[in-house]
């Protein structure tokens, strides 16, 4: 899930409120792979995402229709220590986001790609029904807007910490998962060519709240959901940074 995180006047410097409510439907194909370890699949998404900003109420509410095309491949490396798994991802991705109500002038395209790798620690828990982990990611990413060739495109790194719990509830309809995940993340963005104007720091602290329905697919390998999620979400800049950051990606 990919979301803009705008804005708002805050009381406190460097914090932003927002809520975001999504409903996305995926369809995920798998391709058998020759190399063992490695498992390639194509992910087709639709999303439509509405944006609520605090305090205000109609004129904080941003609509937009995102449609994103992504292959990605997963290469999973053994672990020696027990409980940790890590894996790299390699992820191709080209979108188009279309702003309401306008109709050719808010469309934006562009093309992303993605390389991460990340490492994941699972905790034992105590409390049934409560999974918590640990996932360090490195991950490094291009993005090409167009029509422009060369000024359109922005590189950076992305170094995230983020812990994680998830406790799911028991559901009555056959088919549907429904999930609280509570995280907190850390993560630094550096912008390329600069060193050190470029880094970005900050602290993202995310309640989010999704529900999953997995439909019946009459094709082999290809596996159709419905996302359903809430969100909040508050954004802390570092007291030694004074420029405003925008975050790309919330994981």
């Amino acid at each position: 899930m990919f979301c803009k995180l705008m804005k708002e006047p805050s009381k406190q410097s460097g914090i932003e409120t927002c809520h975001l409510h999504v409903r996305m439907s995926c369809k995920l194909m798998k391709e058998p792979s020759k190399q063992s370890g490695i498992e390639t699949c194509h992910l087709h998404v639709r999303m439509f995402c509405k944006l609520m900003k605090e305090p205000s109420k109609q004129s904080g509410i941003e609509t937009c229709l995102l449609h994103v095309r992504m292959s990605c491949k997963l290469m999973k490396e053994p672990s020696k220590q027990s409980g940790i798994e890590t894996c790299h991802l390699h992820v191709r991705m080209s979108c188009k986001l279309m702003k309401e109500p306008s109709k050719q002038s808010g469309i934006e395209t562009c093309h992303l790609h993605v390389r991460m790798s990340c490492k994941l620690m699972k905790e034992p828990s105590k409390q049934s029904g409560i999974e918590t982990c640990h996932l360090h990611v490195r991950m490094s990413c291009k993005l090409m807007k167009e029509p422009s060739k060369q000024s359109g495109i922005e590189t950076c790194h992305l170094h995230v910490r983020m812990s994680c719990k998830l406790m799911k509830e028991p559901s009555k309809q056959s088919g549907i998962e429904t999930c609280h995940l509570h995280v907190r993340m850390f993560c630094k963005l550096m912008k390329e060519p600069s060193k050190q104007s470029g880094i970005e720091t900050c602290h993202l602290h995310v309640r989010m709240s999704c529900k999953l329905m997995k439909e019946p697919s009459k094709q082999s390998g290809i596996e159709t959901c419905h996302l359903h999620v809430r969100m909040f979400c508050k954004l802390i800049e570092e007291p030694s940074k004074q420029s405003r950051i925008k975050p790309r990606h919330v994981p």
